[in-house]
């Protein structure tokens, strides 16, 4: 990704007073340290109330502070939406974006005084990537709900490529709940990467809590394990501000 680009880049995900007039709150997710009680981060969840196909999550350290930004834009129902991320505390960079109707171009790039890599993935009719998951989720809920295992390609700009993954509805310890687990179908990765356990309320068809790889780094710029338990706008105390 040329300079140019870059800077568009970083433009479109600059936070300013006159771009919050447009955003709307929908979610409010609490990343813990899984297990234990111990917040790493906080994300906000919002969506502009002029385009309901951008969305934008802002992600904030355990002292109020902005560390990491992240951009999708997508239409409604679509499973892989254009995406922009961008680390504050390292200069990690992750896009994503269709470039027509059979490619995937995506970029990323470690740190500040790293290379960008660059390349294109092949777009197939199970590729998801980024928000578009949860859409693929709400999607098929009823197949997943009477046991069919899907197979997805979920994009990762780190790696270059997509990552085969199949997906299942699991047992819930909530009666009003609706889990699903994400696996690797590779067997070494999923030794390493592990599995993602999903919670969905089973009457709104909302994200609950996530379980498993971040995809923010610690600050050490290493990947993180967490526990993400999310909220929305009526469950919050009255008068409650923001962290922003």
């Amino acid at each position: 990704m040329n300079k140019v680009l870059l800077a568009f880049v970083f433009s479109q995900l600059a936070i300013t007073a006159s771009a919050m007039d447009s955003r709307e709150l929908y979610a409010i997710g609490k990343a813990y340290q899984p297990g234990t009680s111990e917040l790493l981060y906080v994300e906000e969840h919002y969506g502009d109330i002029n385009n309901d196909a951008v969305q934008e999550v802002l992600y904030l350290d355990d002292a109020q502070r902005q560390i990491a930004v992240k951009k999708s834009i997508g239409a409604p129902g679509i499973y892989a939406p254009e995406f922009f991320q961008a680390d504050y505390r390292s200069g990690q960079l992750i896009a994503a974006k269709p470039v027509d109707g059979s490619n995937i171009e995506v970029m990323y790039r470690a740190g500040l005084n790293t290379d960008q890599l660059r390349d294109t993935i092949e777009k197939s009719a199970n590729l998801v990537m980024d928000s578009g998951f949860n859409t693929y989720i709400l999607d098929n809920w009823e197949s997943l709900q009477s046991g069919a295992v899907l197979n997805i390609e979920f994009v990762v700009p780190a790696r270059m490529s997509s990552i085969g993954m199949t997906v299942n509805a699991t047992a819930c310890e909530r009666d009003d709940g609706q889990c699903f687990s994400v696996s690797p179908r590779n067997f070494l990765l999923k030794l390493v990467v592990g599995e993602i356990e999903l919670e969905y309320s089973a009457d709104k068809q909302r994200l609950l809590m996530f379980r498993g790889v971040s995809n923010i780094s610690d600050y050490s710029g290493s990947g993180q394990k967490v526990e993400i338990h999310y909220e929305y706008p009526e469950q919050l105390p009255a008068g409650q501000e923001l962290l922003i």
